[in-house]
């Protein structure tokens, strides 16, 4: 072995066993399954079509003086959701917990909304909407959550999306935690 061969051999090993012993960098980060990609779109639709409409429910609380806490309604809500996910199929708390958020989240988009138009929906024809856009929630839940299981990001990456407009990254991320895969247990 020549003198030049052997120092770059002296001079690469070091560098061959630094590289080995360094830690392996984290996976590139998988595309979600189109089934759970379209799951995640679809709940954060329904999510979205419910809180576009808290804009015109402020303005509808302020015209007709109710206060932005309605108390026998929320309660009416919860006892809807919980009935709706026993049917499903779905945990009753677990529901309960989402649409107690749902309600917290909808009473903050509230509160920022400025003072609106004079005229618009009732409230009762605006709490009717908001009752359809959330009726498509649990069944969608139920059938997703075998399909977001093992997902974490791809919800994420769904409300971000779709709710931005009304919802802080705080806000979303609560949310995230009372919706599958964080919530819901899987069946």
């Amino acid at each position: 072995m020549t003198p030049r061969c052997l120092a770059t051999g002296l001079l690469a090993t070091p560098l061959l066993l630094a590289a080995c012993a360094a830690p392996k960098p984290p996976p590139l980060p998988t595309a979600s399954p189109p089934a759970a990609q379209s799951c995640a779109d679809s709940i954060a639709a329904a999510l979205g079509r419910r809180f576009a409409l808290m804009p015109e429910v402020a303005a509808a609380k302020r015209r007709e003086g109710v206060a932005l806490t309605d108390p026998a309604q929320e309660a009416k809500v919860l006892r809807q959701a919980r009935t709706d996910a026993t049917r499903q199929g779905l945990s009753a708390a677990a529901a309960e917990q989402l649409f107690a958020v749902l309600i917290d989240l909808s009473k903050a988009v509230q509160a920022q909304t400025p003072d609106g138009d004079a005229t618009g929906p009732d409230l009762a024809t605006l709490r009717r909407a908001v009752a359809a856009a959330g009726s498509t929630l649990l069944p969608e839940i139920h059938r997703c959550v075998p399909l977001l299981a093992g997902h974490p990001d791809t919800m994420a990456v769904a409300l971000r999306h779709d709710l931005g407009p009304w919802l802080d990254a705080g806000q979303i991320e609560t949310l995230l935690d009372a919706l599958p895969p964080r919530a819901f247990p899987p069946r």
